[in-house]
């Protein structure tokens, strides 16, 4: 793949777009920013689901309801409330960070960070937020109360 990558000249970036893909992940074009702009962007059909969809020049969220498995996010905005919160509801948000098998995005933004899980085949789930005294602690996004997609970079 280095070699067709050097000829055709594509950028590491693009060839890991295109393994998403084909591994079964929808992708959410982000123009500019840090979320998508364009009217209806959460329907599936404006999704990108194929690799030749996929345009070098703008950035990408994954499209959790869309993926194949479908995945979710626990986007944590207040770190010690959410470990409290999520404690009180029986879930160990350490110990889920510290597993061997999670997938985490750090921002690098203090008390931030964001967890990222693949539901059981074919579910989605209508996203929720958790809020402390007006104060977003954590959500968690996959879907939208009638069925189109959330997103995360």
């Amino acid at each position: 793949m280095v070699a067709l990558n050097a000829v055709f000249h594509v950028s590491p970036l693009t060839s890991m777009l295109e393994a998403y893909v084909r591994a079964g992940f929808a992708l959410v074009p982000i123009i500019q920013g840090k979320g998508p702009t364009t009217t209806g962007w959460n329907k599936r059909e404006n999704c990108i689901t194929r690799p030749e969809q996929i345009d070098p020049t703008v950035g990408y969220g994954l499209a959790h309801a869309y993926c194949m498995p479908v995945t979710c996010a626990l986007d944590i905005d207040s770190w010690g409330e959410a470990v409290e919160d999520l404690r009180a509801d029986g879930v160990d948000l350490l110990a889920l960070v510290d597993s061997p098998d999670s997938v985490m995005i750090d921002s690098g933004n203090p008390g931030h960070a964001k967890l990222l899980f693949t539901l059981p085949f074919g579910i989605t789930m209508p996203s929720k937020k958790a809020m402390l005294i007006g104060k977003v602690v954590f959500e968690l996004r996959c879907a939208t109360t009638n069925g189109l997609t959330m997103q995360d970079l």
